[in-house]
Parts: C-alpha cells; structure tokens; sequence
C-alpha cells in the first residue's frame, strides 16, 4: 500500500491543479469511481483498426495490399510527427535534433524493408487484375508523401527537373508550386491533359 502522506501530497497536487483551471477536485475524483478501466484495445481503437481493409474485389491478397498502404500512411504520419517538431524546435540543442532524425531514420529503415511485402508477399496474377479494379487511386495521391517533402527541402528543389534551373528561392511560393514535380506526374504525356490522379 502506497504511503498515506504521499497519497495526501498527490490529492493535493490534484487538487491545485483543478483549482487553476477552474475545476472541481471532488468532480473528478466521482468520475474516478464509476470510470471503467482502460484496455489495450479501447485505447488504440483495435476494433475500429481492423475495420478499415475494405477490399472492393474478390482476390484475398488485396486486403494485403490495402494494410500495406495504410501502415505505409501511419510511417508518414510518425515522420511528419517528428519533421514538426524539427521545425518548430528553436533551441538549436543539437542531442535533440539528432535524436528526432535517428527517428525519422528508422522509420525510413521499417518502411524500405517492408517494401518485400509488396514485392513477393502477393500473388502477381491476383495483383494485376485487383489493381485494375482501384483507378484511378494510386499511391501518387498521398498528401502526406508530399507534405514529408515539402518538410525536407526548399520548394525550388521540388520544381520539375526539367525546369530547375529556370527557379530559385526568390521565386514566391506560388510560382514554385505551379511548377512542383508531381504536378507533370498527373498530366497524361499524350495528351497534356490533366488525370484524376
């Protein structure tokens, strides 16, 4: 059993902090006694998790592919995370800048060795006639690769290459955007027209 004193100073404390923000203690502390405990799998919303593969064919390896791209999307969540933080962080404390990039390192590391998963964890003739059946999706559209991006290097080296040496950076931002690679990417080269992708 915890020591009464230190369970004293512990309400206490509780108590201040309430108090700062305008709250009651008491309040709480009832919340406290009728609250269910907290599982593993209502905390990381499992359920709700393993409801989101919706396969739109028959072929059982395109649930494979969908979880793919989703933990694929959760790596670059994790990178933005840490990319934010490097930003926004103007401490200049170099242990703390190194750390965040070992992180953003590993995940590159997870998500380069995983890619074994798309290359020899499906069955080529179900993946070819699934994928199909997904146009226009493609993996080109994720915001979040193109916001990793943007977060790791100056906007006139996101120009099309073909392009680059008409731009700097004292061009404005909306110059270099109407420019920016992956907007050729969704153009059909035949035609010049814009695509869905």
């Amino acid at each position: 059993m915890e020591d009464k004193a230190q369970i004293e100073k512990q309400i206490q404390l509780l108590g201040e902090k309430f108090s700062d923000s305008g709250q009651n203690l008491g309040a709480y502390l009832d919340g406290l006694l009728y609250q269910r405990y907290l599982t593993y799998w209502d905390y990381i919303h499992l359920d709700t998790l393993l409801s989101l593969q919706v396969p739109r064919t028959h072929f059982p390896d395109e649930e494979i592919f969908i979880m793919y791209h989703q933990i694929t999307e959760l790596y670059f969540k994790l990178i933005l995370h840490e990319q934010k933080q490097l930003v926004e962080d103007e401490s200049g404390n170099a242990v703390s800048f190194t750390e965040k990039l070992n992180r953003i390192n590993n995940y590159y590391k997870a998500l380069i060795s995983s890619f074994s998963i798309m290359v020899r964890g499906m069955e080529p003739g179900q993946f070819m006639r699934y994928r199909m059946a997904l146009l226009p999706a493609s993996g080109f559209q994720s915001a979040q690769y193109r916001m990793i991006e943007i977060y790791a290097t100056p906007l006139e080296l996101l120009v099309h290459a073909s392009e680059r040496e008409n731009f700097s950076s004292e061009n404005t931002i909306e110059e270099l955007y109407e420019h920016i690679y992956w907007k050729k990417g969704a153009t059909e080269k035949s035609t010049g027209e814009k695509t869905l992708t």
